[in-house]
């Protein structure tokens, strides 16, 4: 019995495995060939600091599409640009990864990827704590893995894979938190990193609360209500760097 336990885990363990694999070779060519020359970035670098110098107004965002401005943006956000001056409307956390992924990678994309990886496994982790380690556990990654808007996201230099992993990753947290109230400071860490990539992820905190108010768990509410100042804490370091160019909460 014991050795049919293991060969059963080993066997949803290796489909696991394929999905991944077959996941990897749809995004193959944002991991390692998506590459973008620096030059690109560069010239629009200089075009952004010389309309800032002449007061011109930047119009980046009507002769480009959002993948391109994210890209940019999170070029400039990693030479020092503050958030502030270019591409405000969104939180810069994803950005910064989309500039490291230029930086370490010399592709916007290559982070992307790995986020959407990553994000297929903490799906599987969410399907064990609710399906146990059954083959049940493996549909939900595998569908995921399929879904063109995802396979979209994990291609582009979008904002919303970063998010999306957040989410799932917090659900993931939560699931353990109702057991270990201890882990509540790192369920609003990560609440905080998703609302620092989009803000729409802090939607999640009122579904963490109409739990606990729908099992009338009012202990554990306020102590999830009691760490959210981490999420904001979180959140606002994402904008170190609107700080460190001398601005201020007002």
């Amino acid at each position: 019995m014991l050795k049919m336990l293991k060969l059963k885990r080993f066997g949803i363990h290796l489909f696991l495995l394929l999905i991944l694999i077959f996941h990897i070779y749809n995004i193959r060519n944002e991991l390692f060939n998506n590459k973008v020359e620096e030059s690109w970035y560069l010239n629009a670098q200089n075009k952004f600091s010389s309309m800032i110098k002449s007061n011109e107004s930047l119009n980046v965002e009507s002769i480009v599409f959002d993948p391109e401005l994210y890209a940019l943006a999170g070029w400039l956000y990693i030479h020092g640009v503050p958030p502030s001056e270019f591409n405000f409307e969104h939180p810069p956390l994803a950005k910064f990864f989309i500039g490291f992924s230029e930086v370490l990678f010399q592709s916007p994309t290559s982070m992307n990827a790995l986020f959407s990886l990553a994000t297929l496994i903490v799906i599987y982790l969410i399907s064990i704590k609710l399906f146990g380690k059954t083959v049940f556990a493996l549909i939900p990654v595998y569908m995921l893995s399929l879904e063109k808007l995802f396979l979209s996201e994990s291609r582009s230099s979008m904002l919303d894979i970063y998010s999306m992993f957040f989410i799932s990753l917090s659900v993931l947290i939560f699931l353990y938190t109702i057991k270990n109230p201890k882990l509540f400071p790192i369920l609003s860490i990560i609440v905080g990193l998703g609302i620092a990539c989009k803000w729409e992820s802090g939607l999640i905190i009122f579904a963490f609360i109409a739990f606990f108010l729908l099992e009338k768990d009012w202990r554990k509410l306020s102590y999830f209500i009691a760490s959210l100042p981490l999420a904001f804490l979180v959140y606002t370091s994402s904008y170190i760097t609107y700080f460190l160019n001398g601005h201020n909460f007002f």
